[in-house]
């Protein structure tokens, strides 16, 4: 029979959650400051214009192209040498072979 204090008492008891685990939300408390919500590390500036950034993104774009088109190619040579040849009928040739005599 257990009664209700017996579990406390017990030296191998763990408390499953520390009573200090909801104790530490002083030590995160936010800052007081009235910039506190500001970001240090950003600089306010003029906004850059999309044009120029533009034609910077895209300097690469023909090799693009041209490494889809060779990637296309290769892919198709690839799938034409997993398939087996076309089977084509021939005449006969007029010198056949008489295998019995």
């Amino acid at each position: 029979m257990f009664a209700e204090g017996c579990l406390h008492e017990d030296a191998a008891y763990v408390e499953p959650v520390p009573l200090d685990y909801y104790s530490h939300n002083r030590f995160f408390s936010p800052p007081n400051d009235e910039d506190s919500h500001s970001y240090q590390n950003v600089v306010i500036g003029d906004p850059c214009s999309s044009e120029l950034d533009d034609a910077e993104d895209y300097e690469n774009s023909a090799a693009i192209e041209v490494w889809k088109v060779q990637q296309a190619k290769a892919m198709l040579y690839a799938e034409s040498q997993d398939e087996e040849p076309d089977y084509v009928n021939t005449d006969p040739t007029i010198d056949a072979v008489v295998l019995s005599k």
